[in-house]
């Protein structure tokens, strides 16, 4: 096969057999290369504006008729095509379903589930709306996805009639059957295997694996310090809420203002470190939980990409094991009009009938030739894979540091707001407060 769902699950590769277990086995195949001819993908519209990007905005409940439900409608703006298109979320899915389709070799950018509560709550749709702005920028980065006609066209049409003819198009096209129908930025795919590269796979599978695993853990620490954040926030402003239950208690029957404004003091220092307190739990969550929490289902997709890996490779080994077992059986047999040699082959027929290694190349030329573009196939994606893997661990080297970076600045805001607060009480009462 040449793409596989990532939770079809795979039974584990078969060993090749070693070294001259089977007497002089050599290759079946006559000729092998580490490229193959492909599509070169065209650059769109999209593609060629500089440093490509998408931003969503505007939320829109839409409100349904006797036969239709409400929904909510997002603009999406093209960055800097300046194009403004409004999209729900099946669209979103939609065009997910088409990269996939087309782009099977790539790790395709994670969207949010479909939800079926409350699908209206503010909440919600401002997060949703994040990742899936997160989604369609996973795709701008991509210097591949990003040439496509179908996101160029996602993001350009803004009629909805012309969008909706053009995604009934785009939905009848057919998935590539031969890796040569595959699309890349120069036309040619890598199919070379060795080793090292089956190695590095090896190194990639396990770290997607430990990251997933880690990133959960650090999702669910988050979650456990932003609860404990809030709760703190909570008992700040109940804290709050009785020092300014004593400032009206000791109004009504003193005169003296400074131990009066004092809980009346306290009582704002409280409510404002329990504002920041909520606002720092607040940005944790958006900025750095809600962040990370798509950075692990990026691996998550990256795990798609490594079944296909080894789906291929044992759908490779499993069928080259069969050809070379019928060719140890033709050869015993001696039998050489069954060996399919082509038409106008001069060859001396006594040496080949001695000869294994020359037997084997010649033999069977169609069933090699099968088997051979089996071994491209899984050639293709052990490659792709790794390009992937370095893509990704760059990009998010970029990611991580302007998403801390932003992270901090405001939290740097937060954390001012409340040093000047506290600053201008210590003031207060270095002046000697009320009633000096």
């Amino acid at each position: 096969p040449i793409g596989v769902r990532h939770d079809e699950g795979a039974e584990t590769a078969p060993q090749p057999a070693a070294e001259g277990a089977r007497g002089n086995i050599i290759s079946p195949y006559a000729e092998e290369k580490d490229s193959l001819k492909c599509i070169q993908s065209k650059r769109s519209q999209f593609s060629n504006s500089p440093n490509p990007s998408i931003a969503l905005s505007l939320p829109e409940k839409i409100e349904g008729g006797l036969f239709t439900k409400s929904y909510v409608t997002y603009l999406v703006e093209a960055i800097p095509l300046g194009t403004k298109v409004r999209k729900r979320y099946s669209d979103f899915e939609w065009l997910r379903q088409m990269m996939a389709q087309i782009y099977m070799g790539s790790v395709i950018p994670p969207i949010p589930k479909k939800n079926y509560g409350d699908r209206f709550n503010e909440v919600f749709i401002s997060k949703r709306m994040r990742n899936l702005e997160k989604f369609m920028n996973g795709l701008a980065v991509d210097p591949l996805m990003r040439d496509s006609p179908v996101l160029c066209d996602f993001l350009t049409i803004e009629n909805e009639d012309d969008w909706n003819k053009r995604r009934n198009a785009f939905s009848k096209m057919k998935t590539p059957i031969s890796i040569t129908e595959f699309l890349s930025l120069s036309g040619e795919i890598k199919t070379g295997v060795s080793a090292e590269k089956e190695m590095y796979f090896t190194n990639i599978k396990d770290n997607a694996s430990n990251n997933e695993n880690l990133f959960q853990k650090l999702l669910d620490n988050y979650k456990l310090l932003i609860e404990g954040m809030n709760n703190v926030s909570k008992i700040m402003a109940d804290i709050s809420f009785i020092y300014h239950a004593l400032y009206e208690n000791s109004e009504k029957y003193f005169e003296d203002k400074k131990a009066t404004d004092s809980y009346n003091v306290m009582s704002k220092l409280m409510q404002d470190w329990s504002d920041s307190e909520k606002r720092q739990s607040d940005l944790m969550s958006v900025e750095i939980k809600e962040y990370f929490r798509y950075i692990k289902k990026e691996f998550i997709s990256m795990k798609e990409l490594i079944a296909k890996v080894e789906m291929n490779k044992i759908t490779y080994k499993k069928a080259e094991e069969r050809l070379v077992a019928k060719k140890e059986e033709l050869f015993r047999r001696q039998d050489l009009s069954r060996w399919e040699i082509p038409q106008g082959e001069v060859i001396d027929r006594t040496e080949l009938a001695q000869n294994k290694a020359l037997a084997f190349k010649i033999m069977l030329p169609k069933e090699s030739q099968s088997v051979l573009m089996l071994k491209y196939t899984y050639g293709y994606y052990l490659n792709r894979i790794i390009e992937e893997y370095e893509r990704i661990r760059n990009l998010n080297g970029v990611r991580h540091s302007a998403k801390i970076n932003t992270y901090c600045k405001k939290n740097t805001d937060i954390i001012t707001d409340l040093h000047v607060g506290i600053a201008d009480l210590v003031s207060y009462f270095a002046d000697g407060g009320a009633g000096k």
